[in-house]
């Protein structure tokens, strides 16, 4: 919102004649001169068809320690600074009017004018020195201007002695020009931090945490709480965590473990699977008879030899044993056992071993 109120005087020839300015350049400090006077009291005073005495003067804004107040359109031009020829360059400019013709305004059509208005005793109030930089840091910012180089004292642009406290001090414009820039660029401010207040427990009586519904009070001291807890059997207090802060003594019994007697598992019986029946050995095999090699020629007396050895064993195994050892010599002994064998399973009883006594003996060991 800008510092200053709008109260536009009517066009007219003296104080607003309408014309387009040709752009904002700069600004322009004035001073009444009349003391005692208000902003309010200047619009009026130029708010007519005469402008103020039928003669060129006026300016944008008049300000006091009050208020400000904006009595020309900021793109219009106000004839408050061409009364002589333009000393500032960038200043000078001039624009066509609606007829035509081209007016030569200099500062009039480059520059915006602020009037500060003066206490009865003749000087300007601090508060509308101060009022008055506000309403020169809102132009800089819509403007883009620069307060240091743009703005000026009317003195600067025509010579003539206004403000006149400014012109015999010029500090006083380069102490103005900083406070412009104080009021865009305001000091940094070091945020105060607030205390830091703990945040206050609340202490809730529930019969368990989860079991919202069934909350019957909630408290800032633990005290109130733990009264309440006491009073509705299985209640217990809370903190804003869920933690249980306090419970009756007789909730501390309830809440013991119960130990349960460890009951030892009975061993189930270890059924020994019935022995398996010993295998029955495996029939041993007959012995195989041994086989015996029958003599293939015929013996009596007398014959020697291996093939009497031969018979000797023979007699021997079909149990015809000879009286002496077995020699290979057909003798008595070999006689008698012979006979006794023919005389059971061969004839003639002749003691020779012919074929048919070779062929029993064969079959009585051999088959």
């Amino acid at each position: 919102m800008a510092p200053w109120n709008i109260d536009y005087v009517i066009k007219n020839q003296f104080s607003r004649p309408g014309i387009k300015n040709s752009g904002v350049e700069g600004i322009v400090m004035h001073w009444t001169a009349s003391a005692g006077g208000t902003d309010e009291g200047h619009q009026n005073y130029f708010d007519g068809s005469d402008g103020g005495g039928s003669r060129y003067a006026g300016a944008h804004l008049f300000v006091d320690k009050d208020s400000a107040t904006l009595i020309i359109p900021l793109d219009e031009i106000a004839y408050h600074a061409n009364e002589k020829a333009c000393r500032i360059a960038k200043f000078k400019g001039s624009v066509r009017r609606a007829n035509g013709e081209v007016y030569y305004g200099d500062a009039n059509v480059t520059t915006i004018g602020i009037e500060m208005c003066l206490e009865k005793d003749g000087t300007i109030h601090a508060d509308t020195i101060e009022r008055s930089a506000k309403v020169a840091a809102e132009l800089c910012k819509m403007f883009k201007l620069n307060p240091q180089t743009d703005i000026v004292r009317h003195y600067d642009v025509t010579g003539k002695n206004c403000p006149a406290p400014w012109v015999s001090d010029s500090s006083k414009l380069a102490a103005f020009k900083n406070q412009v820039d104080k009021v865009l660029t305001p000091p940094a401010t070091t945020p105060v931090s607030k205390p830091v207040v703990p945040a206050t427990e609340i202490y809730r009586v529930r019969k368990t945490w989860a079991d919202a519904a069934s909350q019957v009070g909630a408290f800032k001291d633990l005290a109130s709480a733990k009264e309440l807890a006491d009073k509705h059997k299985y209640y217990r207090v809370f903190n804003e965590k869920g933690v249980i802060v306090y419970q009756p003594e007789y909730e501390k019994e309830i809440a013991k473990p119960v130990v349960e007697p460890v009951v030892k598992p009975v061993p189930k019986p270890v059924v020994k699977p019935a022995p398996k029946p010993a295998p029955k050995p495996a029939p041993k095999p007959a012995p195989v008879k041994p086989k015996y090699i029958i003599p293939n020629i015929t013996l009596k007396m007398g014959s020697e030899g291996y093939q009497v050895t031969l018979l000797q064993e023979a007699l021997n195994a079909a149990g015809f044993k000879l009286k002496g050892k077995v020699d290979g010599s057909f003798g008595p002994d070999t006689l008698q056992a012979l006979k006794r064998f023919q005389s059971l399973h061969a004839n003639p009883v002749d003691g020779i071993a012919g074929p048919g006594t070779r062929e029993a003996l064969n079959r009585l060991l051999n088959k």
